[in-house]
């Protein structure tokens, strides 16, 4: 949902914490589908070196792979203002391997340690008041001269709370795996970078906010990551549509299944079918655990109402266009980096029938089978009737 107007108090809680030892089994990837794609280099050359990993326990207590999060490298320096000496981010299972000057400004080795930060060029996961990432430091490696290296090995947030950061950080990530192109608009020429809110009492959220281009979560959304990763289909959205988001009235609030407006329905109806194209699972669910079929329903389905001013059935068909679990009307399989995706980034439509004016625009598929997978939704184009 898009954020209801009102001031946000601010103040500034400390972000940081410790980077612990990781326990318990080997992490592993929480969204495998799609390659890593870098955000940033793991590796840097230079004499002395640190390297490292870094993982999370995530809500259903499964140690995960933190792939793109932020590693800093520090020259601890007594006097104060310790010398940031390399940056990068993690790799695809989660290392990283940063060198530098083995010699520090007093003529020794460098007093290394490593920061972890849920922050890289492309996103960021920020608490809410402070608007700082959160970092987890690990200590201080003495005199790491040239040629030696300050290993760190697997380490973890020391505050098991704040594992839902670096959660919320991941599900960002696979977004990230998944989104075609260098930026999140792939016709940027300069990145913009994506801005997410969360704190472990947060209490704003749970919804995007046009005036600050943020994502504001509360505290135990990252549980959901269906839920997360709505709300950033939003602030896609946004930025492929340089601010100029589409008027959607009547959509506060707004239910999945119940009539709103045409411009609701098309914010709300892409905003779901982003996640289920980046998570794989037609289905919507929320931080308590309670999850909604989001592919299934049809004509006559208990407690839906009918046409493209649900965004129930806008969602529905986006699905059905590139699904291969085709029923009744749906006969489509498309892949949607290639056609949903490209008449997304070229055109702005500002409801769903516009953005099937534009499909056709671009040449993809609109005949009659295509018109059969919209029916499905109770969507019906061109006076299309089975």
């Amino acid at each position: 949902m898009l954020r209801p107007a009102g001031p946000v108090g601010r103040f500034a809680p400390t972000t940081d914490a410790a980077a612990v030892p990781l326990t318990g089994a080997a992490p592993t990837r929480a969204y495998p589908r799609f390659p890593v794609k870098p955000a940033g280099s793991s590796t840097s050359t230079g004499a002395a070196c640190a390297s490292g990993s870094f993982a999370y326990v995530d809500s259903g207590g499964v140690n995960r792979i933190s792939a793109n999060i932020g590693v800093q490298v520090y020259d601890a320096d007594a006097a104060g203002g310790d010398d940031l000496l390399a940056t990068g981010v993690t790799d695809a299972i989660g290392s990283f391997r940063l060198c530098f000057a083995a010699t520090d400004e007093e003529g020794g080795g460098q007093d290394v340690y490593a920061v972890f930060g849920t922050d890289n060029p492309q996103w960021t996961v920020r608490h809410t008041m402070a608007h700082q990432p959160f970092r987890f430091r690990t200590e201080t490696t003495a005199n790491v001269a040239s040629g030696a290296t300050a290993s760190f090995g697997a380490r973890q947030p020391g505050d098991p709370v704040l594992m839902r950061a670096v959660q919320a950080f991941d599900e960002v990530a696979a977004a990230w795996d998944w989104t075609p192109g260098r930026c999140w608009d792939a016709r940027d020429a300069t990145c913009r970078k994506a801005h997410v809110n969360w704190a472990p009492d947060a209490t704003e959220g749970t919804w995007y906010d046009t005036n600050d281009d943020s994502v504001y979560l509360l505290a135990d959304d990252p549980r959901a990551a269906e839920l997360v990763l709505h709300e950033f289909g939003h602030l896609i959205m946004d930025d492929v549509y340089e601010d100029a988001f589409p008027s959607s009235p009547n959509c506060s609030p707004h239910y999945i299944p119940r009539t709103s407006s045409k411009g609701c329905a098309w914010t709300e109806g892409w905003a779901t079918p982003y996640e289920v194209m980046v998570l794989g699972q037609p289905i919507f669910r929320w931080a308590d655990g309670s999850t909604l079929d989001v592919e299934q329903p049809t004509w006559g389905t208990t407690g839906w109402d009918d046409g493209d001013r649900v965004e129930g059935r806008v969602l529905g068909s986006l699905i059905d266009l590139y699904d291969t679990t085709n029923e009744g009307y749906d006969r489509c399989s498309e892949d949607p980096r290639q056609t949903i995706w490209t008449t997304f980034l070229g055109h702005k439509s500002n409801t769903f029938s516009a953005f099937w004016s534009d499909r056709a625009s671009d040449g993809y598929d609109t005949s009659r089978t295509a018109l059969g997978c919209l029916y499905q939704n109770t969507i019906s184009y061109s006076g299309y009737r089975p």
